[in-house]
Parts: structure tokens; C-alpha cells; sequence
């Protein structure tokens, strides 16, 4: 299964035996990748990476579906993909509602 959920998201994730505790690196692409498999069909833009331990699978299922959930705002996503630079980005993915 694609890891491109949609709306010019990816979120590919691993669980591994070598992860001591999830752990997430997230990019802006400002040029769109159109050859990464998306269920839309939508280029790509934002890649949220995700690695957990392989026994952490509660945190991983949080994780992933905190971040789904926070994505189907489309004034976040558009705003975390207009953001200038890293600082801002972490500001408004982790801003609260």
C-alpha cells in the first residue's frame, strides 16, 4: 500500500527492532514529487517519516492517527506547506487548537 495518503501528503513509517522510541522527521518539498504514489493521485508535498520500536505499537498507532486527523485541515496543511523555514514549520505542527 502507497504511502501517500492524499492531499499532497506522504507519511512513510517502519517499526524496528533498533528504534528505542518513535521518532518522526517531516520535509516540505517546494518541488512537488509527481512519481510518489499517491491514493489521489496528488504530488507530493509534505513527508512526514515515521520509526518506532517494534514493540511500541500503541505510540505508533497514536502518532499515526494524531498526524491523519490533524492533516484533513486544509488551512494546516496549507500553511505548513507555505512555511519559510524549519522553525515555523514546527511551530504550526505542533500548534494546539
Amino acid at each position: 500500500m502507497s504511502t501517500g495518503i492524499g492531499m499532497g501528503i506522504a507519511v512513510p513509517h517502519v517499526r524496528l527492532a533498533s528504534v528505542t522510541g518513535p521518532v518522526m522527521c517531516a520535509g516540505i518539498c517546494r518541488y512537488p514529487l509527481a512519481d510518489y504514489e499517491s491514493l489521489d493521485g496528488e504530488p507530493i508535498r509534505l513527508i512526514f517519516m515515521i520509526a518506532a520500536g517494534q514493540h511500541q505499537h500503541t505510540e505508533y498507532l497514536k502518532l499515526l492517527s494524531s498526524l491523519s486527523l490533524r492533516f484533513k485541515n486544509e488551512k494546516l496543511r496549507n500553511a505548513l506547506m507555505s512555511a519559510p523555514d524549519s522553525l515555523t514549520f514546527y511551530h504550526i505542527l505542533t500548534q494546539t487548537e
